[in-house]
């Protein structure tokens, strides 16, 4: 990505991603390298990976979670037009079944104190309160991020949450 003085960059990008089809491992690396290749976005830190229940359907494998930090200069829209690529590219079904079994799913959970609403994008991310899967490697990357809805750490959001499903550390993920 080239660097313009006169265009500021967005800060704080928090994305998770998430798989439990194939190697889910290899899947979420093969995310963050395109992520990484894609000029979109540049990556500043990955979570540890976590091995986590699936929370809304239980009937499917376990997934692999992830979060990573990163900044851009593009709009919350081209961030996610970037990511439906990816997950297209990667062989994700459009019609998959919601909260069903994913090659890679990748959201935005944060993007910088942006607060917005759209047919297509929800920021922060309208779920992420309710998961541990979400919260727990993000509190990895920045336990002290405010949320510019609640205003609460993200860190105190964690302790909050409801979710019951266990979440365990499965090993670091890095881009090949």
């Amino acid at each position: 990505m080239r660097e313009n003085p006169k265009i500021s960059k967005h800060k704080n990008i928090y994305l998770s991603l998430g798989s439990n089809i194939g190697d889910r491992y290899s899947n979420l690396r093969e995310a963050v390298s395109r992520l990484k290749k894609s000029g979109a976005l540049e990556i500043c830190a990955v979570s540890p990976v976590y091995e986590t229940e699936p929370l809304y359907n239980s009937d499917q494998k376990k997934f692999l979670n992830s979060v990573i930090e990163s900044m851009t200069i593009g709009s919350p829209e081209d961030l996610l037009a970037v990511c439906m690529q990816i997950e297209r590219e990667m062989g994700r079904e459009a019609l998959s079944e919601k909260n069903g079994p994913r090659i890679i799913d990748i959201d935005i959970v944060f993007f910088d104190d942006t607060v917005m609403q759209t047919e297509n994008l929800t920021i922060p991310h309208e779920s992420y309160s309710e998961r541990k899967f979400v919260l727990v490697p993000l509190c990895d990357l920045a336990p002290g991020f405010t949320c510019p809805v609640s205003g609460d750490p993200v860190s105190e959001i964690l302790v909050r949450c409801a979710d019951n499903s266990l979440v365990h550390r499965y090993e670091s993920v890095e881009a090949a």
